[in-house]
């Protein structure tokens, strides 16, 4: 691959004067106009656009591509401010971090590529509960993207497996009962979560060993205060889990008829967490205009950090290329 230069930003919210938000910037050495934004899911933040695996880095494949990409750390994921249930802006007994409060996030991070940074064409990825954010950005700023790809698309389709694990907390939350801002998970509980999202016959095979490892580590290295669970967890803010319930009782966070950004929906075949359903429903509330659905074979939801990786990526290249 063409050499790439790498940086991390700190970029103070125009919401919020107690946010700074973490971009990680992996650029081609030559200037370019086209820039590329990747928001993270609902667990682990951006670092895992850049893993220090090599082949394993979806930053350094845009970068060779002639995109300058940018991975946001939402706030309270990694690199962002997290502040403390009770502090400003992060209720004790309320989820913290909604899709409609990540949503200045990224109009802050947008506004930055285009007006600091210089690029005239911005592209925005997002994946899992990324893609919820993603989309409900693209359907309030509707002329500010020039490419949307929605990588494990979740919307407004009923998934039972989900609403089981869901559930309690979102009905506590709406019984104005304690509900934490975050939710703590160990290396074994993220793990367990892969591996259910691949199929039995494969087993862990859809992944590379060394990519398990980078991941865990630099899950559990990303916060401060992991150290302080027996045994050691990272945080994760429970603003994306109330957004899911939203969305997998079938109620849309975002209006997708919105949506004018070329758009491409794009899931792993195995995946049970963005469902075949739920894609091909955001595809009939999109529109047919300059929109696409691909399904990339071997794959489950974690499909950028799995063995299909390259493949993922080339529907996206050619996509943001065209």
């Amino acid at each position: 691959m063409k050499r790439s230069l790498k940086e991390q930003i700190s970029l103070s919210s125009s919401a919020a004067a107690w946010l700074t938000l973490r971009l990680h910037a992996v650029v081609p050495e030559k200037r370019t106009p086209r820039a590329a934004l990747l928001l993270h899911g609902a667990t682990l933040s951006g670092f895992i656009f850049d893993l220090p695996v090599s082949g394993a880095s979806f930053q350094e494949r845009l970068a060779a591509t002639g995109f300058a990409s940018y991975a946001l750390d939402a706030r309270g994921y990694g690199g962002s401010t997290r502040p403390q249930p009770g502090e400003a802006g992060c209720a004790a007994d309320q989820p913290f971090g909604r899709a409609a409060e990540v949503v200045d996030d990224l109009a802050d991070a947008v506004r930055y590529l285009r007006e600091e940074r210089g690029h005239s064409e911005v592209a925005l990825i997002g994946f899992s509960w990324g893609s919820v954010c993603a989309g409900l950005y693209a359907s309030w700023f509707a002329d500010e993207l020039d490419r949307l790809i929605l990588c494990a698309p979740i919307h407004a389709w009923r998934n039972d497996r989900w609403l089981h694990g869901l559930r309690d907390p979102v009905d506590r939350m709406r019984l104005n009962r304690t509900f934490g801002a975050y939710r703590w998970t160990t290396a074994e509980g993220l793990r367990a979560r892969w591996d259910s999202d691949m199929p039995r016959s494969v087993g862990p095979a859809w992944r590379e060993p060394a990519v398990l490892d980078a991941v865990l580590a630099n899950a559990l290295a990303g916060d401060p205060q992991s150290s302080t669970r027996s045994p050691p967890a990272f945080r994760a803010p429970n603003g994306s889990f109330a957004d899911l319930f939203e969305a997998f009782s079938g109620r849309a966070v975002f209006d997708a008829s919105r949506i004018r950004a070329p758009t491409l929906l794009l899931r792993g075949a195995a995946d049970t967490t963005a469902s075949d359903d739920d894609a091909r429903g955001l595809m009939k509330q999109l529109g047919s205009s300059d929109k696409r659905y691909r399904v990339i074979a071997a794959g489950g939801h974690f499909q950028c950090l799995e063995r299909s990786m390259p493949r993922m990526f080339d529907a996206c290249a050619e996509f943001l290329v065209r």
